[in-house]
């Protein structure tokens, strides 16, 4: 019974030092890319943390490139301005981490052809990674896309509108 408390290494991780350090260093990745590049407008930072060919797995389909993965941040920024991030969790293991959030925004911009509302938003999103190399290569991001467009006052047949939640 004791046996089953003793980890055991596979052949991968024998050539490691530390094999827990793996999953947070990639945990670290996702907190310093939300606290640090984001939260304080630091795209400078990218570069240490995201892949030159990260892949993008969005809802208009895959955007392939750092700079495709900057110009939707830089786009999102015009339309929601003040953002703000808490990392509510991350969950990382092997090469793969996710992570659960809620934004806090003005739509200050236009957002999916609609005109800004100068309304605050909370957006919450889980995202989950992929790794390689200690950098971001892979991204899916499933936010709450019906309840912003609620929340500026969108009108959404069959849908009561939404209660404005500002943490």
């Amino acid at each position: 019974l004791l046996l089953a408390l003793i980890p055991v290494r596979t052949p991968a991780q024998s050539s490691t030092l530390n094999p827990g350090a793996h999953m947070s260093d990639n945990a670290a990745v996702v907190r310093r890319l939300y606290e640090q590049c984001l939260n304080h407008d630091r795209l400078d930072l990218l570069p240490e943390l995201v892949s030159p060919n990260v892949i993008n797995h969005t809802y208009a389909g895959d955007k392939v490139g750092l700079a495709d993965f900057t110009q939707a941040i830089q786009t999102l920024r015009r339309s929601l301005s003040n953002q703000h991030f808490i990392v509510e969790g991350v969950v990382a293991h092997d090469d793969q981490a996710a992570a659960h959030w809620t934004m806090t925004a003005i739509n200050s911009g236009p957002l999916a052809g609609l005109p800004a509302s100068n309304k605050p938003i909370t957006q919450h999103g889980v995202v989950f990674y992929r790794f390689e190399n200690h950098k971001i290569a892979e991204i899916w991001l499933q936010v709450d896309r019906l309840g912003v467009f609620q929340q500026i006052g969108v009108e959404i047949p069959g849908v009561a509108p939404a209660p404005l939640h500002i943490r």
